[in-house]
């Protein structure tokens, strides 16, 4: 019985080496390439944790901001080139990624405020999507490719499927009363168009900011201006200065709050009737004074001299 007693040789000798394999020896895990197997176990390399789910992966340590500032009262206070996330107040984000898809901009951290032509979207309150009923800028029908526009309105020369204000080139020395309604983030005007658009917008001519105690005028890329102060009616300002235009310095606006003499918003705020004179930055000249101020609503009455002279004079009319 010479087999018997080697088959039991054989499964003593099995019993202290362990299991058989007759596949060849088995990896151990990886660990997700940031940890150690210990038999049992990762032993996870600084900055990361066991996997709760998997004792066989490695997963990274939170980090507050995602490294880019610090957390404050559960909010990200962020580092120059990142933005609290206002999807997440507890994580920054690259202040160049686009906001409400580039079309609007986040209201108090709470949702987007979309441009005009842009509504909310209703699967993701951070995010503006084209409003299908959004044509001829808000003021008119698309008819056969080109706009009808309602009363007051008239095609835009340049682009058929837009409106804009009737007169608004002001070849004809008349004056406008534009609203611009800062609630509603309508507060950067173009004025060759006598367009108001939101504050996302990049081209434009004056923003009434609302980033102070009060709304505060700044002026556009490559706009600069001269105050006229209130010695003169807005139509006794007949011609542009041909020198003395400043341009914004960071927080030295020319414009700012100057045309606020007193009050407060709720009520209305004091005019001082100072009148500005602005050069655009396609060099052609524009008048402006701020007539009110009162909650949320400012109406600036606007003129622009489209042919490149310095003549502004305007009649008593204004347009609405």
């Amino acid at each position: 019985m010479m087999w018997k007693s080697r088959l039991l040789c054989v499964l003593a000798l099995s019993s202290l080496l362990g299991a058989c394999s007759f596949g060849g020896d088995t990896a151990d895990p990886t660990c997700g390439d940031y940890g150690n197997w210990d038999g049992a176990a990762c032993v996870c390399v600084e900055g990361y944790h066991l996997d709760p789910a998997n004792a066989e992966n490695c997963l990274a340590n939170a980090v507050d901001c995602s490294g880019h500032g610090d957390l404050v009262n559960g909010i990200c206070d962020c580092e120059e080139g990142y933005i609290t996330d206002p999807a997440d107040p507890t994580d920054c984000i690259d202040e160049e990624v686009l906001v409400c898809g580039g079309h609007g901009h986040i209201h108090d951290g709470q949702y987007c405020s979309c441009d005009d032509g842009y509504i909310q979207d209703p699967e993701d309150i951070f995010n503006c999507i084209s409003d299908p009923d959004f044509v001829c800028t808000g003021h008119g029908e698309l008819v056969d490719g080109a706009c009808v526009c309602e009363e007051g309105y008239e095609q835009v020369p340049d682009d058929v499927t837009a409106c804009q204000r009737e007169g608004s080139q002001h070849t004809d020395g008349v004056a406008v009363d534009v609203t611009l309604l800062l609630h509603s983030d309508q507060v950067k005007l173009v004025l060759h168009s006598l367009q108001v658009l939101g504050v996302d917008a990049t081209d434009f001519d004056l923003y009434m900011a609302h980033d102070g105690p009060g709304p505060s005028l700044k002026l556009g890329p490559g706009v600069t201006a001269v105050n006229m102060g209130n010695g003169s009616d807005y139509h006794d300002v007949a011609e542009a200065p041909a020198d003395g235009y400043l341009a914004d310095e960071g927080t030295n606006y020319v414009l700012g709050t100057g045309f606020i003499a007193g009050g407060e918003g709720s009520s209305g705020y004091d005019m001082t009737e100072n009148v500005y004179v602005l050069k655009l930055a396609d060099g052609t000249y524009a008048k402006v004074e701020v007539l009110s101020a009162a909650g949320g609503v400012v109406h600036v009455l606007c003129y622009r001299q489209p042919d490149g002279s310095r003549d502004l004079a305007t009649d008593s009319e204004v347009q609405q």
